[in-house]
């Protein structure tokens, strides 16, 4: 189960998220219940720790986590894609399609800083010429 989407959830909802946690568990599904668990007991004990830890970081050093993590979103957006086609396609196909689409993601991330500075000098060189 991927535990992404629960980060999104208000923390109101934790109760009920333990509940289904226990029905979980009652129904047999324990890798389930036990990452919910853990969700849920993380999501209640980390903040009180890493919030001081957090004031006396830099701020560089949060701007290069936020930057590091931005540039993660395209390779998350890649994984999302095949776990919604996974079904369709067998398992080395998905695997096939989601490393040709990972590597693609890659090359236009390397290759669009040079693409936008030469597309700005292109500009700049009809608007003197």
């Amino acid at each position: 189960m991927k535990t992404g989407v629960l980060l999104f959830f208000p923390e109101e909802l934790l109760p009920l998220l333990l509940a289904f946690s226990g029905m979980a568990m009652i129904f047999g599904a324990r890798k389930i219940a036990a990452s919910l668990f853990l969700f849920v007991v993380l999501s209640i004990v980390l903040p009180p720790l890493l919030l001081p830890l957090i004031e006396v970081v830099p701020v560089w050093i949060l701007w290069a986590v936020l930057i590091y993590l931005v540039f993660l979103i395209p390779f998350a957006v890649v994984s999302l894609f095949r776990a919604l086609v996974s079904p369709a396609l067998s398992k080395g196909a998905a695997d096939q399609m989601e490393g040709q689409l990972a590597r693609d993601v890659a090359v236009t991330m390397a290759a669009a800083p040079f693409k936008a500075i030469f597309f700005l000098v292109r500009i700049l060189w009809r608007a003197f010429r």
